[in-house]
């Protein structure tokens, strides 16, 4: 409710534009998005296939993110949900269930939603897969945005996750996030849903931070 007033109250004061042109209504229009970059090689994340709809040394989508995750943009995880997809397919990415990274209950309860959550299902909404909340955080960790050394990192998701066998045993699993820095949190999802019989995994997120 709160986060529901502070938008009115934003969009009454600061009428809704596009971050790249300013064009009104609408956060990020189509010629801006078509104007993005090319979508980056897949990566990988230990062995795990890595895609990118872009990378954060874009203007742009560096705002773009932050917006969805930090001031409450959901709208925003269409078109960048679409972005996702679209580099998906290009690297030929096939899986059977798409996997959001979830967010803690209590960060939940503060956020007011999970973004990656938002981005899966558009994800599966445009690729015809079903969206499954097969993983849980089960360990409270520290904000990762404080903690850059990689290292540090693993050690704060060691152990942060569990799947749900009765979902993924036996699945190729598209594991979905808004942005990897180190990888750390993907590569601890990637060992629940191992632990769990995923047959195969990858990964999708916006952008490699």
């Amino acid at each position: 409710m709160r986060n529901m007033l502070l938008n009115w109250i934003s969009d009454l004061l600061w009428p809704l534009s596009c971050m790249g042109c300013r064009c009104p209504g609408v956060r990020i229009c189509r010629t801006c998005l078509d104007s993005l970059p090319p979508t980056p090689p897949p990566d990988h994340i230990g062995d795990v296939p890595l895609v990118m709809a872009g990378t954060m040394q874009n203007p742009l989508l560096e705002r773009a993110v932050w917006y969805l995750k930090y001031r409450n943009a959901q709208d925003l995880a269409d078109p960048l949900g679409d972005l996702m997809a679209a580099a998906i397919g290009r690297a030929g990415i096939h899986a059977d269930i798409v996997v959001p990274i979830p967010l803690h209950p209590s960060r939940l309860r503060r956020r007011g939603y999970n973004q990656a959550a938002l981005l899966a299902m558009r994800i599966g909404a445009v690729s015809g897969l079903p969206c499954m909340d097969a993983l849980t955080r089960i360990k409270k960790t520290a904000s990762q945005v404080q903690t850059r050394a990689r290292q540090k990192r693993i050690v704060n998701m060691t152990n942060a996750f569990t799947a749900d066998r009765s979902v993924v045993e036996g699945t190729d699993v598209l594991l979905v996030d808004d942005v990897a820095t180190t990888g750390a949190t993907l590569e601890a999802a990637v060992v629940a849903l191992r632990d769990a019989g995923a047959s195969n995994i990858k990964a999708a997120v916006i952008a490699r931070g």
